[in-house]
């Protein structure tokens, strides 16, 4: 599919929603909806029992990347365990995956799948494949009715079993281990973090700093259909200068905005009573996928910014360009940004209702430091 059918799918009506006004999305905000999503859990900890451990670490299993970790048999067997923490005690349905790839082999292996049930703290067998040298395969594997029991009480904890198992002996045949971990169906709300009506005063951890901080949880945080909306309106105390900064920050760095899921950040702010600034106003910030800096940020420009710098005038910085809008802020103003998360994404930024820029075939795919 297409990266415009695709952005078209992931911003839909939540785009359109901003385009029309503030109205349309407030009433967007009123009705809250219960949806399904899937959570993504990465492995926490890695035992082989049987083999040995020869390459690679625990991190080269949370994402699909080329990092691998390698195990090598030491007979005819590799045998390993995984173990994660689910982010809820009642998901809706469960599952298990591994993405692995056989080097070193004479011939194909049998790979099983088992998870713990702690109701009785048996390995219930979940499936087994063969698999052939040379080629990466993931296998997916859903635990049956009643998925509680594959949870620990109290710990959330899950543990699965996999086993590669040859026919035949020769060489030294090498498990290579790309990506391990289940994926939960939960219930998840859109998440409204909502700051109208404060002063900004009441917010200060310091004379000249504004820190406010939420942790949305790993079940919201990463993704609802309709995107976590956050609404940051603090009334202004003014005047300020440009040692004056402000943050709202998401601080639970395990959980972030998952590939194929739309966010949308709505503010609210009032710059009636700002003065010419001396540099630049960061009024959204967004990191990198490769936590190497923001990769898109609204900001608004100060006197001194550049030598043709108009003082109030907007601009958008994404992905390694800088687009000077020449629109002005109002006495009070609604920001809208809207971002699909993907590898080839894209996102739209409004301002009182106005497109100000639109890109897609971007990587937008959200940091995860």
């Amino acid at each position: 599919m297409g990266s415009t059918n695709r952005i078209a799918t992931g911003l839909g009506a939540l785009l359109a929603a901003i385009v029309c006004g503030g109205a349309a999305l407030a009433g967007l905000e009123q009705r809250p909806r219960l949806h399904s999503v899937d959570v993504a859990h990465p492995v926490e900890q890695l035992g082989v029992s049987q083999g040995v451990w020869s390459g690679g670490s625990l991190q080269d299993l949370r994402a699909s990347d080329g990092a691998v970790v390698e195990v090598t048999a030491n007979s005819q067997v590799v045998e390993m365990s995984g173990f994660g923490t689910c982010a809820t005690e009642s998901p809706l349905a469960l599952s298990f995956f591994v993405e692995s790839e056989l080097t070193g082999s004479p011939s194909p292996a049998l790979q099983s799948i088992a998870l713990r049930d702690f109701t009785t703290m048996a390995l219930v067998p979940m499936g087994e494949r063969w698999l052939n040298p040379g080629s990466s395969v993931t296998t997916t594997v859903r635990a049956p009715w009643n998925v509680a029991r594959f949870l620990q009480p109290g710990t959330r904890q899950v543990e699965a079993h996999v086993t590669y198992q040859w026919g035949a002996a020769g060489g030294a045949p090498t498990v290579q281990i790309d990506a391990m971990g289940w994926r939960t169906r939960v219930r998840a709300r859109r998440q409204i973090v909502d700051l109208r009506g404060y002063h900004a005063p009441a917010l200060n951890s310091s004379q000249d700093w504004i820190r406010t901080v939420f942790d949305l949880g790993a079940e919201r945080m990463l993704g609802t259909p309709e995107g976590v909306q956050l609404a940051f309106d603090v009334t202004d105390p003014g005047p300020f200068d440009y040692t004056f900064r402000a943050e709202l920050r998401e601080t639970n760095n395990s959980t972030y905005p998952r590939p194929g899921t739309t966010q949308v950040y709505r503010m609210s702010f009032d710059v009636a009573e700002l003065p010419d600034l001396y540099g630049p106003v960061t009024i959204f910030q967004r990191f990198s996928v490769f936590n190497d800096g923001p990769d898109l940020e609204v900001e608004l420009t100060g006197a001194n910014q550049f030598s043709n710098a108009v003082p109030g005038e907007l601009q958008v910085v994404a992905f390694g360009s800088r687009l000077r809008l020449g629109k002005f802020l109002k006495a009070k103003n609604d920001l809208a940004v809207a971002i699909f998360n993907d590898a080839n994404g894209g996102y739209r930024v409004s301002l009182n209702g106005e497109v100000l820029h639109e890109a897609e075939g971007l990587d937008t795919r959200a940091s995860t430091q």
